[in-house]
């Protein structure tokens, strides 16, 4: 083979390696591009599911929160309604003050299952309006056992249907927070399930 025959032949062959380099090139470029933006949407993805779950934590808190200062404010208004009504301590003005405060309590925990339908499933919803429920059923009990000692009446019954409202209010709460506590575990950032 004569050498302009060998030099063309050679630009030949140096010609399809470089097309087939560049084509690998591409290949492999496109491929890493591919990777990178899958692990961007798998950040992405992360980070919503994140997202989601403090929602879901801080709007549970929020309820939580809420139900434990009706239980509060009961045993409060209980204490400073019985002393005044049955002992004659205190004043009226201080028991309409503690019961009110208990009704504010109980509307405030009302608003926080509101805000609550934003971040949880329809069935922790309904088990929110339980608590909720439980919760008012127990102010009921204190306002008719009140109202029995308020009137001379005998008030044992009403007094045997606010104990029983309130504990099953306070039932109610404990599984309430256990559930939660349990769903946001099962959900959580740390249990590879999101």
């Amino acid at each position: 083979m004569d050498q302009g025959k060998a030099a063309v032949l050679s630009a030949a062959i140096t010609g399809v390696v470089g097309i087939i380099g560049a084509i690998c090139a591409f290949a492999a470029g496109k491929a890493s591009a591919k990777g990178v933006v899958e692990g961007v949407k798998l950040q992405l993805s992360d980070a919503r599911d994140l997202a989601l779950w403090t929602d879901r934590r801080n709007a549970y808190a929020s309820f939580l929160a809420a139900a434990d200062e009706v239980r509060i404010a009961l045993k409060h208004a209980l204490r400073i309604v019985g002393s005044y009504l049955e002992e004659g301590l205190g004043s009226g003005q201080a028991a309409t003050e503690a019961h009110n405060d208990l009704k504010e309590r109980h509307k405030e925990l009302l608003f926080r299952q509101a805000v609550l339908r934003l971040s949880v499933d329809d069935p922790e919803i309904a088990k929110a309006w339980e608590l909720v429920g439980a919760a008012g059923e127990a102010l009921e009990g204190l306002d008719g056992w009140a109202d029995a000692v308020h009137a001379h009446r005998d008030d044992a019954a009403a007094w045997n249907r606010f104990t029983a409202s309130r504990e099953e209010f306070e039932a109610a709460l404990t599984e309430w927070a256990a559930t939660a506590r349990a769903r946001l575990a099962e959900s959580g950032p740390s249990s590879g399930q999101r």
